[in-house]
């Protein structure tokens, strides 16, 4: 029993001894007129509406070509997923409901699957039944780098001039008619 007690004291102690740091660090930031640092999470997944997407050229797995050229003149989508990402696997799926309910159109798909661990099979499996367009990729791999991703999951729609039409880390906010 007085064995407990003393841990319990000495974690206490310890507690109280690594909170007054943290305070006083905090508080030398604000003497010093220096913002507090914070944690940078991304807002945007990439490139902006407005954005004109950078050429690049690549190829399926199912061996087609991907690039810009092929597609000009079509509005398209891009869904980008990590074979790290927990929250992909969630993601993917919401992606292959939106780009179902997109079939009746003219619109091409894309899906992205960045890193090629062993982890990311699933993620390839389930968007090989979302398209056709399917890219394997390593990190700043060429339509990755095209869109500057900077979170995953990233979804892009392009609208029929190239330009980004709409960007977010969710499908489930992608617009429902692309023109």
């Amino acid at each position: 029993m007085g064995v407990a007690v003393t841990l319990i004291a000495a974690g206490l102690i310890l507690n109280l001894i690594l909170t007054t740091g943290l305070v006083r660090r905090l508080r030398d930031f604000s003497a010093r007129g220096e913002p507090e640092p914070q944690l940078r999470l991304p807002v945007a997944p990439g490139l902006s509406p407005g954005d004109a997407v950078p050429e690049f050229s690549t190829t399926s797995v199912a061996g087609h070509s991907v690039s810009t050229a092929d597609l000009n003149g079509v509005p398209w989508v891009v869904g980008f997923f990590s074979s790290g990402c927990r929250a992909c696997r969630e993601h993917i799926v919401d992606y292959g409901d939106y780009v179902a309910s997109l079939r009746s159109g003219s619109t091409a798909a894309i899906a992205v699957v960045v890193g090629t661990d062993p982890g990311g099979r699933d993620l390839v499996e389930t968007a090989q039944h979302i398209t056709e367009l399917l890219v394997v990729e390593d990190l700043g791999g060429a339509v990755s780098r095209s869109f500057a991703v900077e979170a995953f999951p990233s979804f892009f729609a392009v609208d029929r001039s190239g330009r980004v039409s709409h960007a977010d880390l969710s499908a489930r906010r992608l617009p429902q008619g692309l023109s």
